[in-house]
C-alpha cells in the first residue's frame, strides 16, 4: 500500500479553503428601482382661435376690362391650453359687396393662390410630420378651404401663415369701395 504524505496535501486545502472564506467575505452591491413622477399641470381650459388679419389689397383704375389685383393675408391659428387634440383651419370669403349699394362682386373672383409654411409665434414649435402644417387647398374661396393642421399632439402655441390671393374684378364692376369677409374655422380633429 502506497502512503502518501498528508503534510504536503495540506497546504492546497488550506489555501482553498481560505480563497472560499474570502470570497463569502466579499460584500456584493445590492441594486434597488425606484420611480420619479413629474406631473404637468394645464394652467388654462382650452381654446383655438383662428383670425385673419386686416388687408386692403392695391387700388387699381376703373377699367372696362377684367383686372387682377393680388395680396396676402396673414393667418394666426393657436390652441392655447393642453387638449393637444389636433386642428385645422379653413377660410372662405362672401361676395365683396359695394359701399353705397350697387352690385356686388362674387366670392367665386377672390382666390386663393399660394399657402406659405406657418411659421411658429409661441408655444411648442413645428414638427415636418405632425405640423402644424400647410394644406395646400388653393382655389376660390367662394368654398371653404383648409389651409393649416395640426396632428393629435402638435400645434400646441400660436402660428402665423401668409396666403396668397387674388380678385378678379370683373369688366362689369363700378367704380367704388367692394368688402369682403373672409370667415376663419378652426376646429378640433387632424
Amino acid at each position: 500500500m502506497t502512503r502518501f504524505p498528508v503534510r504536503k496535501m495540506w497546504g492546497p486545502v488550506v489555501s482553498l479553503a481560505g480563497a472560499l472564506a474570502l470570497s463569502a467575505l466579499t460584500i456584493f452591491p445590492a441594486s434597488a428601482a425606484g420611480t420619479v413622477t413629474q406631473v404637468i399641470n394645464c394652467p388654462t381650459s382650452n381654446s383655438l382661435t383662428a383670425t385673419i388679419a386686416d388687408m386692403t389689397l392695391q387700388p387699381v383704375m376703373y377699367s372696362a376690362t377684367v383686372q387682377e389685383s393680388p395680396g396676402t393675408i396673414t393667418l394666426t391659428a393657436a390652441e392655447l391650453g393642453c387638449a393637444g387634440q389636433g386642428w385645422n383651419v379653413t377660410v372662405q370669403a362672401s361676395d365683396w359687396a359695394r359701399q353705397n349699394g350697387g352690385p356686388a362682386i362674387s366670392a367665386n373672383a377672390f382666390t386663393l393662390t399660394q399657402v406659405a409654411n406657418p411659421a411658429a409665434v409661441s408655444g411648442q414649435g413645428i414638427n415636418a410630420l405632425g405640423g402644424p402644417k400647410l394644406v395646400n387647398n388653393v382655389g376660390t374661396l367662394n368654398l371653404s378651404r383648409k389651409v393649416l393642421q395640426a396632428n393629435a399632439g402638435y400645434g400646441l402655441g400660436s402660428y402665423a401663415q401668409v396666403l396668397g390671393v387674388k380678385l378678379t374684378i370683373p369688366d362689369t364692376a363700378l367704380p367704388g369701395t367692394y368688402r369682403a369677409v373672409v370667415t376663419t374655422t378652426i376646429s378640433t380633429g387632424p
